[in-house]
């Protein structure tokens, strides 16, 4: 049986697009590197306003439909 190593395209590429499928302990080091600045303390203080807002806005969104049905995965996919 055939396990899927996380690359897409032709096995010459080696086109990864996450960081979970990347086995070179070198290459996977380097590109963490690169999304670890996005989860330092500071970089997720930085995100609550942010979050904040959307928050609200979905909340607001859901109370303007109650009693209604709505499609939750639809929105929760506008939310993220």
């Amino acid at each position: 049986a055939q396990v899927w190593d996380g690359q897409f395209g032709e096995p010459e590429q080696k086109i990864f697009r996450s960081l979970v499928g990347i086995r070179d302990p070198q290459k996977h080091a380097q590109v963490r590197r690169v999304w670890a600045r996005g989860f330092t303390p500071e970089a997720l203080r930085s995100y609550h306003p942010i979050l904040n807002k959307r928050v609200s806005n979905l909340i607001s969104h859901f109370d303007a439909r109650v009693g209604q049905k709505l499609d939750l995965s639809k929105w929760i996919s506008y939310f993220t």
